[in-house]
């Protein structure tokens, strides 16, 4: 699935521009290197101060599952396309798990 493929390498460029970051480069030539374009800009920082660093190397992880499971490669328990919807609910910040009631 294209989109998949297209999420995962957007992700891979903010995990690569937030492990750059953390070690104290300078923003300008993260992204040059990284070809984030000046109108994306905007949209990357806001993504960047969404989730710590950690967090999108653990995405990767569960995209490349996603792909898997896409490809027939491994079974899933749930459907793909709301696993997708979560993964992108997530990238946006919005929790979709609720609170446990007790």
């Amino acid at each position: 699935m294209l989109l998949v493929w297209a999420l995962a390498r957007e992700v891979r460029t903010l995990e690569a521009v937030s492990a750059a970051l953390a070690s104290g480069e300078s923003q300008a030539d993260i992204f040059r290197r990284h070809q984030v374009w000046r109108s994306r800009v905007n949209c990357v920082n806001a993504a960047l101060r969404r989730h710590p660093h950690g967090y999108w190397a653990a995405l990767l992880s569960r995209l490349c599952q996603l792909d898997y499971v896409v490809k027939g490669r491994k079974s899933a328990a749930g459907n793909v396309w709301a696993e997708l919807e979560q993964v992108l609910l997530s990238v946006c910040g919005i929790n979709t798990v609720s609170p446990s009631v007790t």
